[in-house]
């Protein structure tokens, strides 16, 4: 009987893990995507970090961050200081990791997603430093998108990406 049971419970978590992925694909925008790109590559980026990179106004961006995060695509957090709770923090969650993984023709193992390893993201040392840096990134970003800024940004890469490719001859 219990192998029954098993198969049954095995059955049923596969077709509700493939409902979950057909709504979550059906609503996924391209915008989304860039999202899942942005938290693959910078690993932690905040509400306005990520407002200044993909959104025209800071109450469209929460309402479709909460969207992303009960969708199971980004999983957020708000850190604690002596001073009290940060803004909320976003990682990649599990269908996050798969539409990177799909975005980019990789598979999704190369993304390096492991659901137990986001609070070591947010409890890290760097925290402060990797939120600064990615604050930087989106602020140059945003100025240079408006439409009186002389200049554009033609290419950036972060932190992660320039360790992928010069691997040990330059330190990020």
């Amino acid at each position: 009987a219990s192998t029954g049971q098993t198969r049954y419970a095995a059955h049923s978590s596969t077709r509700s893990i493939r409902s979950k992925i057909q709504i979550v694909a059906s609503s996924v925008t391209e915008r989304d995507q860039l999202i899942c790109l942005d938290l693959h590559e910078h690993r932690v980026l905040t509400t306005e970090q990520l407002y200044e990179l993909h959104f025209r106004s800071i109450q469209r961006a929460r309402a479709r961050l909460a969207q992303l995060y009960e969708l199971g695509v980004i999983w957020r957090t708000r850190p604690r200081t002596h001073l009290g709770s940060l803004p909320w923090h976003y990682i990649l969650d599990e269908m996050g990791a798969m539409i990177v993984a799909e975005s980019l023709g990789i598979d999704q193992r190369e993304v390096g997603y492991r659901s137990d390893q986001k609070r070591t993201l947010i409890d890290n040392q760097r925290l402060r430093h990797t939120r600064a840096a990615n604050g930087f990134f989106t602020r140059l970003i945003r100025a240079t998108r408006s439409a009186e800024s002389p200049v554009r940004i033609a290419q950036w890469h972060g932190e992660a990406w320039c360790a992928r490719r010069w691997q040990l001859h330059v330190r990020p």
